[in-house]
């Protein structure tokens, strides 16, 4: 071995780029980002450049007719629409329902006062304290 040393020196390895952390943190960031490779998993994928209102928009009226069928064909999605509407709609639409408590009670003045502007735009008189 030391004839061939003699003719051919053992090179020293090149000494490894030290990364620093900066570098070290902007590469762990770019490999995050896994969503963005077209592979096989995700050539499929639907990637829309559209805004959520652009996509709602152009498929509205068809998704609103499907919905209304659903509605008067199928017996889950018609309990489903009326439980909505006795739930979370009401009767009357969506209206302010106003929670304020003084102490233990509630406080049907600061409420009245509160809900007067949400129904139908008219002010209501106050109901009485004990009401």
């Amino acid at each position: 071995m030391a004839l061939i040393d003699r003719f051919w020196p053992r090179q020293k390895p090149a000494p490894q780029p030290r990364i620093s952390p900066r570098n070290i943190a902007v590469i762990s960031a770019t490999r995050n980002f896994e969503a963005a490779i077209a592979d096989r998993l995700t050539a499929s994928w639907k990637s829309p450049s559209q805004t959520a209102n652009e996509e709602i928009a152009a498929g509205l009226e068809t998704t609103r007719n499907r919905s209304r069928d659903l509605f008067k064909n199928n017996e889950y999605a018609s309990k489903f629409g009326k439980l909505v509407v006795a739930n979370v709609v009401g009767s009357n639409g969506f209206t302010l329902q106003s929670q304020v408590v003084e102490g233990a009670q509630a406080d049907t003045l600061a409420r009245d006062l509160i809900e007067a502007p949400s129904r139908n735009g008219h002010a209501a008189a106050p109901r009485s304290p004990g009401a």
